[in-house]
């Protein structure tokens, strides 16, 4: 009886001792989960100030104390790219890549180090790799395409390159001067190598050729692309402020009256000269414009008596209208280094005023807009039409001018005038 009880002990007691055996081991690996996780915090935070402080030994701590994280082999390598030791920043990226292999990033930082090493083959398949892994990723398209580039492998760079500008169309730009560098700025094979496919895209390659004076092909461009009335004005401030004026002038005559517009040595002359169409207010382009509404004078269109055609402009003084600025005035495209004369036919009724009307013709982006040339002031009473002309002589710099219906400067202090006067038939002819 003594025996079996000692060997009932005996049999119960690892039973016994489990809990403490799974209690002790569970202990250990809480305390080394600890110790791990500890580890890799000190290593983040070692990583992080040796990145700020561009610190190696802190770098160094950082990988001693998590051998398996990518993270501090990156943070390494960006500390040694730093001090300009690209081989061995080149090792941690890829020792970080052993650990991490589907880390876009880390390619893509592996290709930069590469970059400096000039090792083109191993760029080459780092920013593969980071496309591959990220394909909607704007910046591994973008800097594969330029290391194609610079391998002379054009056709597959502009591919790359047309990719990061579908998903960061901000890029386009700096992809039209790199097309621009790499095709000896041929515009055909700049077109083909960009296939722009938005109107956006379209207007920024025209207006890329127009800067560098490639107004043939910029204008084409312009002419293919159908816009809003919104984005129409917009491109046309936009061409104006940038003195680009042939480009402006070929967006603002879209949807415009074709009729009524002509052309002189392939450069375009006075619209409506006739003033058979309507004039603008407050607008801006090529046409008649009131450049604002005057209650001292009234702009109208007038169909009693005409010079020539249905109707005249009609101006009907009745007090002092600011003479610095034209009533009514024409933006004008024009050849350089040319003479011109500007015809028109006017009268007059009851004009009353010592500050006569006339008609100038400036330069309007010169400073103070230099007078070209102007016209007699006219007379009080006409009795009936009467022909003018204005000659004057364009320089080398000078692309457009501004014809303005205005007043002689006359004395200082007011200057009323009252009255009306017709004007018809303006006409812009080379000499």
């Amino acid at each position: 009886m003594l025996i079996k009880n000692r060997i009932q002990r005996a049999s119960t007691a690892p039973g016994r001792s489990l809990p403490f055996v799974i209690g002790g081991i569970s202990t250990l690996l809480c305390l080394w989960c600890a110790t791990q996780a500890l580890g890799f915090g000190l290593s983040r935070l070692y990583a992080a100030r040796a990145v700020e402080k561009n610190d190696l030994s802190l770098a160094n701590k950082a990988v001693l104390l998590a051998r398996s994280d990518p993270e501090a082999y990156g943070a390494r390598a960006a500390v040694l790219a730093k001090q300009k030791r690209f081989t061995e920043a080149t090792i941690d990226l890829k020792h970080a890549l052993d650990l991490s292999p589907r880390d876009a990033e880390l390619w893509i930082k592996l290709g930069d180090e590469q970059t400096q090493l000039q090792d083109t083959t191993g760029v080459l398949k780092a920013y593969s790799e980071a496309t591959r892994l990220a394909p909607n990723h704007a910046r591994s398209h973008w800097l594969l395409g330029n290391c194609l580039l610079r391998a002379g492998r054009l056709e597959e760079a502009f591919a790359e390159i047309r990719r990061a500008t579908a998903i960061t169309p901000a890029l386009f730009v700096e992809a039209i001067e790199l097309a621009w560098q790499s095709y000896n700025g041929e515009p055909q094979a700049i077109e083909r190598a960009l296939q722009p496919q938005t109107a956006h895209e379209r207007i920024a390659v025209a207006l890329f050729f127009s800067k560098h004076g490639r107004h043939d092909e910029a204008v084409p461009l312009l002419r293919a692309i159908r816009l809003s009335e919104d984005e129409r004005l917009s491109l046309l401030r936009e061409l104006l402020d940038a003195n680009q004026f042939v480009e402006a002038y070929q967006v603002w005559l879209d949807g415009k009256d074709k009729t009524e517009i002509k052309s002189s040595s392939g450069i375009p002359s006075i619209s409506n000269g006739g003033f058979e169409g309507e004039i603008a207010v407050d607008s801006f382009g090529f046409g008649w414009r009131s450049v604002h509404r005057l209650k001292t004078v009234g702009v109208s269109l007038d169909q009693s008596e005409p010079h020539s055609g249905r109707q005249s402009l009609r101006l009907d003084w009745h007090g002092d209208p600011d003479r610095s600025t034209p009533i009514v005035e024409q933006l004008v495209l024009i050849l350089p280094k040319a003479r011109y004369r500007l015809s028109f036919a006017a009268r007059t009724q009851s004009l009353t005023t010592i500050c006569a009307p006339l008609i100038t013709v400036v330069d309007p982006k010169t400073a103070g807009r230099r007078l070209l040339g102007q016209s007699p002031p006219l007379p009080q009473d006409s009795s009936g039409w009467r022909n003018y002309s204005v000659e004057f002589t364009i320089e080398d710099t000078t692309k457009v001018i501004l014809i303005g219906i205005t007043r002689e400067a006359g004395p200082d202090g007011p200057c009323p005038i009252f009255g009306s006067t017709w004007l018809d038939d303006f006409s812009l002819v080379k000499i």
